[in-house]
């Protein structure tokens, strides 16, 4: 047992010797886990060492193995943008897997998603085309109801309307001030201010069209395909089953 325990925490060290050295013990569990039921390959992975990641692929680790919230290696190396760990997994032929997945959130709760989903929450853009081209699959919805390309706009929403609900109250404080009759604020410096928040609206409006701009074309980038890998004309927004 404290080989394995060594194992994990090798892994979690970066000491790719020791790694090496156990995994030629025919009695090491390769498949050993933490508490948190993550094997030496997760540990190795969400550290993004990819020459230890290596050297337990080469004694046999396997990368689709799920921990207790139902992470395997591949969501680790999204999660942390990791492209070489991802081809160093197909190297070893391990597939990642194209549909639903399961994982599990802080609270307890399972929110089903792609390795898409993963991307895209976590803002790792440039994995993307690679996931595409390994056939995960686009026409899934996550436990939210959405597709992965959408989450960008969402996260970007509720950026938006907790900027517009702060830029709302202090509006109304400078536009309170300036009609305050008390205010000891001169005519010329309250038409600077008001001139200066319709520029600040004008920019806002700007942002708000280059922002649209963005999202369209994130969209644009992951077409939704049938059954046969076929990209479909058009979005069906009906509720897809994994």
């Amino acid at each position: 047992i404290w080989k394995n325990d060594a194992l994990i925490l090798a892994a979690k060290n970066g000491h790719i010797g020791v790694i090496g050295l156990l995994s030629k013990k025919t009695t090491l569990n390769i498949a050993h886990c933490n508490e948190n039921g993550k094997t030496a390959l997760h540990v190795a992975t969400r550290s993004g060492s990819q020459p230890i990641c290596e050297v337990l692929l080469a004694a046999k680790a396997d990368p689709n193995r799920t921990s207790l919230n139902g992470w395997t290696c591949f969501h680790e190396a999204v999660q942390i943008g990791s492209l070489p760990i991802l081809q160093l997994f197909s190297k070893y032929n391990h597939s990642l897997p194209t549909q639903v997945v399961n994982p599990v959130s802080a609270h307890g709760e399972k929110f089903g998603a792609t390795l898409l989903h993963v991307a895209y929450q976590m803002g790792e853009l440039e994995l993307v085309p690679y996931l595409l081209a390994e056939g995960v699959n686009t026409n899934i919805r996550n436990s939210d109801l959405l597709f992965a390309q959408d989450i960008i706009a969402k996260e970007r929403d509720l950026a938006n309307h907790a900027v517009q609900k702060q830029r709302i109250v202090g509006w109304t404080a400078i536009v309170g001030s300036l009609m305050d009759i008390n205010t000891t604020v001169t005519p010329q410096l309250k038409l600077q201010l008001l001139m200066c928040l319709i520029q600040q609206h004008w920019n806002e409006e700007e942002l708000a069209r280059s922002h649209a701009l963005q999202d369209n074309n994130l969209r644009a980038l992951v077409p939704l395909r049938d059954s046969t890998g076929t990209v479909k004309p058009g979005r069906d927004d009906s509720p897809s089953t994994a």
